[in-house]
C-alpha cells in the first residue's frame, strides 16, 4: 500500500492535508452517488407512496447535495432485481425503475408491479440483489 501522498500544482509545497475518509467520501458524493446492495441482501432505496395498483413512487435522498442537477443517470439489472415493500408484503417489479424527476437533493423513481398495491399506502422501494443499482452523476 502507498499512503500519505499529496500532489501539488506548481513548485511550492503546501502543508500536508490530513482528511478523514468520511470527509473525502462526502466530497465524492457531490459528483457521483450510487445505491446498490451487497450480495444476497435487500437494499433500501427510499420511502415510497403508492400511486395506483401497479405503480409506486420512491424518493431517494442523496447523502449530500449534488454539485448540480445530475447530467447522467444509471440503472442496471432486471425487473426482478427491484421490489416495492408495502404493508408487510414485498412485490417484485415488472420493469426496471424509471426516473421521474431529480434535483440536487433527491430523486424520484417509479417502480412498476403487475398488481396488488393500494393507492395512498406508503412503504419503501428496494433493490433485491447485487445485480440492481441506481446511480446519479453530476460530473464536471
Amino acid at each position: 500500500f502507498v499512503t500519505a501522498i499529496q500532489l501539488e500544482v506548481g513548485e511550492t509545497a503546501t502543508p500536508f492535508e490530513h482528511e478523514s475518509y468520511d470527509t473525502t467520501i462526502q466530497k465524492c458524493y457531490r459528483y457521483y452517488f450510487k445505491l446498490f446492495p451487497a450480495a444476497s441482501q435487500r437494499n433500501y432505496l427510499g420511502t415510497c407512496y403508492v400511486k395506483n395498483s401497479t405503480q409506486s413512487r420512491v424518493v431517494v435522498t442523496f447523502p449530500v447535495p449534488l454539485r448540480t442537477v445530475p447530467t447522467a443517470i444509471e440503472e442496471t439489472g432486471t425487473a426482478n432485481d427491484y421490489a416495492t415493500f408495502v404493508a408487510g408484503t414485498e412485490t417484485t417489479c415488472t420493469a426496471v425503475p424509471t426516473y421521474t424527476s431529480y434535483g440536487t437533493a433527491n430523486s424520484q423513481i417509479a417502480q412498476f408491479t403487475s398488481s396488488g398495491l393500494t393507492n395512498g399506502h406508503a412503504g419503501d422501494g428496494r433493490a433485491t440483489d447485487a445485480d440492481g443499482f441506481l446511480a446519479w452523476s453530476a460530473e464536471l
